[in-house]
């Protein structure tokens, strides 16, 4: 009998050890093969594609931080108040091992990508404790093209992913055993870890926000032994963005981790209310609103053209509340817009750039039409894409077809059965995301939310293929 439970336990690890070399296998593949269709070790790609706009920032600011030593965009310039820390010290790290070489930071970016998809078919299969469901969600990332795409951008986006799910994991083990030895541990990873996926990107800086109500409502019978680990959790976690938060406030009197998120008050936001109120462009109203906010400053004794970031940041955010007040019924309507932009953006815009290694320009649409094109380029009208952007679409819109009615049968089945607090905490970080995203809609806005309704996907792709089994007896197994 012993013999042969070891026996069914080592067929178990060889199996998972199996599966998560495939679900590796098949994401750097892909990756790859991303890699070599772009080809961002040419001049002009380099160029036109992956030190372009954002990517060219945190190219110099990783070049600041190892010639100089500073975090800044260039020896003359002053301390960066708009960009949070670890990305561009990632970029620098890179550099460091690989030189000046852009397209380096792409290939690490696949590698640790590829990881990630691992992490997410182990997080599955421990969780879920379905090996099938586990193989389907890692796949369903493995494969998404939205996180492909992504790879092959010099932007947070990625290393934010990753240390997401790696915090997503911790937060997970911990909330699975909360009255075992070693839980306060684990939370206070959890926090730690999450703490550092916003100083990735600081949009995970509210997270805690959604996790700790969650964590609450799941112990709620056990409610007095779930406050001390809630309370380690937000702890570590924002002690852990404090750092960053203590330099800015020590530079700019700012306690913030970056004056990024303001701007995008205005520049994400409020700017479709503004744009469909005055019918202006998208960068007639972010500098309308700005005009706006420089013109309080100077009201109230602040020369607009001498102050930094963080002493612009709340006027910025003053003004796009306000008009989000004055107009709640057209912000309702954009913000309903971009959840549903959340997720049915396919970025074939993007994509059709990479694959014709430069940023493309849209021949204007016929005459008599007018192209409403909402702000930041996220959706556009069919008469304005490219052939490849309606092939791109085509492909990016099946796969979404199928991973999303996997996922919302996954979800469907899970709430039948009871969701498990790990399925939980998924359901919980997707809403957060899609609430946090507003108006805005675009790509990777949804990308950190995808590893987490993988899981769902992964639920849903397992209980239809036993459905669609010839084994009834199977049908109740996941």
């Amino acid at each position: 009998m012993m013999s042969c439970l070891v026996s069914r336990s080592a067929n178990s690890a060889t199996n998972a050890s199996r599966a998560r070399l495939v679900v590796f296998g098949l994401a750097l593949a892909a990756r790859v093969l991303t890699f070599l269709i772009a080809a961002p070790w040419d001049p002009a790609v380099e160029h036109e594609l992956v030190l372009h706009n954002d990517g060219m920032t945190y190219n110099q600011l990783a070049v600041s931080l190892i010639d100089d030593r500073r975090f800044a965009t260039g020896p003359e310039d002053p301390p960066d108040p708009w960009h949070s820390p670890l990305y561009p010290v990632f970029v620098a790290g890179v550099y460091l091992v690989c030189g000046y070489r852009p397209w380096t930071v792409l290939l690490v970016q696949a590698l640790l990508d590829s990881l990630t998809a691992v992490i997410v078919y182990s997080t599955v299969r421990r969780f879920v404790k379905a090996p099938r469901a586990a193989l389907f969600a890692g796949v369903c990332y493995a494969f998404d093209p939205i996180a492909i795409l992504h790879s092959m951008q010099m932007l947070t986006d990625i290393l934010y992913v990753a240390v997401m799910v790696g915090g997503g994991y911790l937060f997970a083990s911990a909330l699975d055993g909360t009255n075992e030895r070693g839980t306060h541990a684990r939370f206070a990873a959890a926090g730690v870890v999450l703490g550092a996926a916003a100083l990735v990107r600081p949009v995970g800086l509210y997270l805690p926000v959604a996790m700790i109500p969650l964590m609450l409502w799941l112990h709620r019978r056990t409610l007095r032994s779930a406050l001390a680990p809630a309370a380690l959790f937000l702890l570590c976690f924002y002690s852990t963005t404090a750092t960053w938060q203590l330099r800015n406030w020590s530079l700019y009197r700012a306690y913030s981790l970056a004056a990024m998120g303001a701007w995008d008050t205005i520049t994400i936001y409020t700017d479709p209310v503004y744009t469909a109120i005055h019918n202006v462009t998208d960068r007639e109203a972010q500098m309308s609103l700005a005009a706006e906010a420089d013109r309080e400053m100077s009201r109230d004794g602040i020369d607009p053209a001498h102050a930094h970031a963080f002493a612009k940041a709340p006027y910025w955010e003053r003004v796009a509340l306000r008009l989000a007040l004055d107009e709640p019924f057209l912000f309702a309507k954009f913000y309903l817009r971009g959840t549903v932009y959340f997720f049915a953006n396919m970025s074939s815009g993007r994509w059709a750039n990479l694959i014709m290694h430069r940023q493309r320009s849209h021949a204007p649409p016929p005459d008599g039409v007018v192209d409403r094109t909402p702000h930041n380029g996220m959706w556009q009208s069919p008469w304005v894409k490219t052939r490849i952007e309606l092939l791109v679409a085509a492909g990016i819109g099946t796969w979404f077809l199928l991973t999303y009615s996997f996922a919302l049968y996954g979800l469907w089945r899970s709430l039948r059965s009871g969701l498990t607090p790990f399925l939980a905490m998924c359901a919980t970080i997707v809403l957060y995301y899609v609430l946090i995203s507003g108006t805005g809609g675009m790509s990777r806005f949804k990308l950190p939310s995808i590893p987490f309704y993988s899981a769902f996907a992964g639920v849903g792709a397992a209980s239809a293929a036993i459905r669609w089994s010839s084994r009834p007896d199977d049908r109740e197994r996941l």
